[in-house]
């Protein structure tokens, strides 16, 4: 299938402690891929890199947090990540991802799990996208269905 350009990574934290934060990817179709039950620690590192300051009140920073504030690493990632692609999904309602690397002038895929995948990708600069046939699976109001990225 046709895989369809992310041109926007927006996230979505909850007013109710209870639910989990979620990813919303803007499509180039004019679709929404929404991404439910993403770690806590993803999301404040997207959200470091998309809006370039912290989004939560904690002096503790996690990992991609202070990835994304190394310019030398930022730039190297460039070089090595090409492109993520959200790709397939399971049994489980788990989705997965392909990251394309290139390393050692050998290019590699590599399954990801898709929010870790779209922080890489964040980090490095490098094209999302997401396989058309899985834009059949989620519909408006998929909110209360529980998908795993």
């Amino acid at each position: 299938m046709a895989e369809i350009k992310v041109i926007k990574v927006e996230i979505r934290l909850p007013t109710y402690p209870s639910l989990p934060p979620a990813l919303t990817l803007q499509l180039e179709d004019g679709r929404v891929f929404p991404m439910f039950s993403i770690p806590v620690n993803t999301i404040i590192a997207i959200g470091s890199i998309i809006y370039g300051k912290r989004i939560v009140n904690d002096e503790r920073k996690n990992f991609g947090e202070i990835l994304a504030e190394m310019p030398t690493v930022r730039e190297q990632l460039g070089k090595i990540v090409k492109k993520v692609v959200i790709d397939r999904i399971d049994n489980s309602d788990r989705f997965y991802a392909t990251a394309t690397l290139t390393l050692n002038g050998d290019e590699k895929s590599v399954t990801m799990v898709p929010s870790s995948a779209i922080l890489l990708a964040l980090l490095a600069n490098a094209e999302i996208y997401v396989d058309e046939m899985l834009l059949g699976l989620i519909e408006p109001g998929d909110e209360e269905k529980e998908f795993y990225a």
